[in-house]
């Protein structure tokens, strides 16, 4: 997770990255102020929400999409 952390600290513009659900909330530690805080838990049955954070001078925007890709996923972003 800190290695992940460090490449990404340099760039600059968009990038995207995966991770496993279990630990996926994590990822919001390692950049410091994050407004709202995301969830603490991501459910099993979830399979259907990006999560997008995006800087906005030194506080990180949260934000959950709906994908809507598929049969049966939720028009809604993960409850907490």
């Amino acid at each position: 997770m800190q290695a992940a952390h460090g490449v990404r600290r340099g760039l600059r513009g968009g990038s995207q990255q995966a991770w496993h659900h279990e630990s996926i909330f994590k990822i919001a530690r390692y950049l410091g102020e994050v407004t709202p805080a995301p969830p603490e838990d991501w459910p099993d049955d979830r399979h259907d929400v990006v999560w997008t954070f995006t800087r906005e001078g030194p506080v990180w925007h949260f934000a959950q999409v709906p994908q809507m890709l598929m049969p049966g996923d939720l028009p809604y972003s993960i409850s907490y």
